[in-house]
């Protein structure tokens, strides 16, 4: 990726925090739109539960994902 392409994506993400509630809020939008700046296919964003010591899925965005919502 390119340097002026990756400050391009922070630039944008660090606008979008603004105006979001929670965390989950502004896992859902870097989910959903990290993949379209990033030109990836789909994004999974987990987070680790430290006194279980597992991996907990938070937000998930890509085309199966909008398949089970249609």
């Amino acid at each position: 990726m390119k340097l002026l392409q990756f400050k391009d994506i922070l630039i944008y993400f660090s606008k979008s925090l603004m105006g979001k509630e929670n965390g989950e809020d502004i896992l859902w939008d870097l989910a959903k739109n990290y993949i379209s700046k990033s030109g990836f296919v789909d994004c999974v964003i987990y987070l680790v539960d430290q006194p279980k010591q597992v991996l907990v899925q938070k937000a998930a965005y890509g085309p199966k994902i909008q398949e089970t919502l249609s």
